[in-house]
Protein backbone atom coordinates (compact mmCIF):
# COMPACT_ATOMS: atom_id res chain seq x y z
CA UNK A 1 0.00 0.00 0.00
CA UNK A 2 2.76 2.13 -0.68
CA UNK A 3 2.66 5.13 -0.42
CA UNK A 4 -0.26 5.37 1.93
CA UNK A 5 0.85 2.86 4.44
CA UNK A 6 4.88 1.37 4.92
CA UNK A 7 5.69 -2.05 5.96
CA UNK A 8 5.21 -1.77 10.14
CA UNK A 9 3.07 1.31 10.31
CA UNK A 10 -0.52 0.64 12.43
CA UNK A 11 -3.33 1.56 11.89
CA UNK A 12 -6.91 1.95 13.38
CA UNK A 13 -9.67 -0.35 12.22
CA UNK A 14 -13.20 -0.74 12.54
CA UNK A 15 -13.91 -4.59 12.83
CA UNK A 16 -16.12 -5.96 10.15
CA UNK A 17 -18.33 -2.83 9.02
CA UNK A 18 -21.70 -3.19 8.29
CA UNK A 19 -21.48 -4.03 4.21
CA UNK A 20 -24.15 -1.28 3.54
CA UNK A 21 -21.07 1.64 4.99
CA UNK A 22 -18.40 0.36 2.35
CA UNK A 23 -17.44 2.41 -0.08
CA UNK A 24 -15.23 2.56 -3.02
CA UNK A 25 -12.21 4.17 -1.84
CA UNK A 26 -12.25 2.52 1.65
CA UNK A 27 -8.82 0.54 3.06
CA UNK A 28 -9.68 -2.46 3.82
CA UNK A 29 -8.15 -5.33 5.90
CA UNK A 30 -8.57 -8.67 3.75
CA UNK A 31 -8.78 -12.43 5.47
CA UNK A 32 -6.84 -14.87 3.14
CA UNK A 33 -3.56 -15.99 2.16
CA UNK A 34 -4.27 -15.56 -1.68
CA UNK A 35 -3.83 -11.41 -2.15
CA UNK A 36 0.05 -12.51 -0.40
CA UNK A 37 0.90 -14.60 -2.86
CA UNK A 38 3.84 -11.93 -4.24
CA UNK A 39 4.76 -10.47 -0.93
CA UNK A 40 7.89 -11.70 0.68
CA UNK A 41 6.05 -13.19 4.04
CA UNK A 42 4.18 -15.77 2.68
CA UNK A 43 2.97 -16.58 6.52
CA UNK A 44 0.70 -13.52 6.00
CA UNK A 45 -3.31 -14.29 6.80
CA UNK A 46 -4.29 -11.13 5.90
CA UNK A 47 -3.52 -7.96 3.37
CA UNK A 48 -4.86 -4.32 3.43
CA UNK A 49 -6.41 -2.91 0.26
CA UNK A 50 -8.51 -0.02 -1.36
CA UNK A 51 -11.81 -1.05 -2.54
CA UNK A 52 -11.35 0.11 -6.14
CA UNK A 53 -14.75 -1.75 -7.07
CA UNK A 54 -18.02 -3.08 -5.06
CA UNK A 55 -20.82 -5.39 -6.16
CA UNK A 56 -23.35 -6.35 -3.05
CA UNK A 57 -26.43 -7.34 -2.17
CA UNK A 58 -27.03 -6.19 1.65
CA UNK A 59 -28.88 -8.43 3.59
CA UNK A 60 -31.08 -5.69 5.52
CA UNK A 61 -31.34 -7.55 8.41
CA UNK A 62 -27.97 -8.01 9.54
CA UNK A 63 -25.94 -5.27 7.10
CA UNK A 64 -23.73 -7.79 5.74
CA UNK A 65 -22.95 -7.96 2.18
CA UNK A 66 -23.07 -11.53 -0.18
CA UNK A 67 -21.56 -9.73 -3.17
CA UNK A 68 -17.65 -9.14 -3.52
CA UNK A 69 -14.98 -6.12 -4.14
CA UNK A 70 -12.25 -5.64 -6.33
CA UNK A 71 -8.91 -3.82 -4.80
CA UNK A 72 -6.04 -2.90 -5.96
CA UNK A 73 -2.67 -1.72 -3.94
CA UNK A 74 -1.71 2.54 -4.27
CA UNK A 75 1.59 1.61 -5.64
CA UNK A 76 -0.01 0.00 -8.59
CA UNK A 77 2.96 -1.16 -10.82
CA UNK A 78 4.27 -3.20 -7.51
CA UNK A 79 1.03 -4.60 -6.29
CA UNK A 80 -0.24 -7.84 -6.12
CA UNK A 81 -4.09 -7.13 -5.90
CA UNK A 82 -8.08 -7.62 -8.02
CA UNK A 83 -6.45 -7.48 -11.17
CA UNK A 84 -4.44 -11.15 -10.62
CA UNK A 85 -6.40 -12.59 -7.78
CA UNK A 86 -10.17 -11.18 -9.04
CA UNK A 87 -12.82 -10.23 -6.81
CA UNK A 88 -12.79 -10.40 -3.00
CA UNK A 89 -16.36 -11.46 -1.52
CA UNK A 90 -17.47 -9.09 1.23
CA UNK A 91 -17.18 -11.94 3.91
CA UNK A 92 -13.08 -11.59 3.40
CA UNK A 93 -13.29 -8.43 5.02
CA UNK A 94 -12.33 -8.38 8.38
CA UNK A 95 -11.65 -4.73 8.90
CA UNK A 96 -12.03 -1.20 7.84
CA UNK A 97 -9.07 1.46 8.25
CA UNK A 98 -10.35 4.25 9.99
CA UNK A 99 -6.98 5.96 10.97
CA UNK A 100 -3.61 5.68 9.59
CA UNK A 101 -0.30 7.22 9.36
CA UNK A 102 0.01 10.71 7.50
CA UNK A 103 2.72 11.62 5.67
CA UNK A 104 3.92 14.60 8.13
CA UNK A 105 4.60 11.81 10.59
CA UNK A 106 1.37 12.12 12.73
CA UNK A 107 -2.06 10.72 12.07
CA UNK A 108 -4.85 10.72 9.41
CA UNK A 109 -7.94 9.97 9.56
CA UNK A 110 -9.32 8.01 6.25
CA UNK A 111 -12.95 9.08 6.24
CA UNK A 112 -14.29 6.34 8.51
CA UNK A 113 -15.54 7.12 12.11
CA UNK A 114 -14.58 4.07 14.26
Amino acid sequence: MLPTLRSGDVVWCEARPDARTLRVGDIVVLAGRAPVAHHRDDSADWVIKRISALSTQIDEQCGRGHGSCEVRGDNPDHSADSRQFGPVPLENVLARVAFAPSSSGGVAHTGVDP
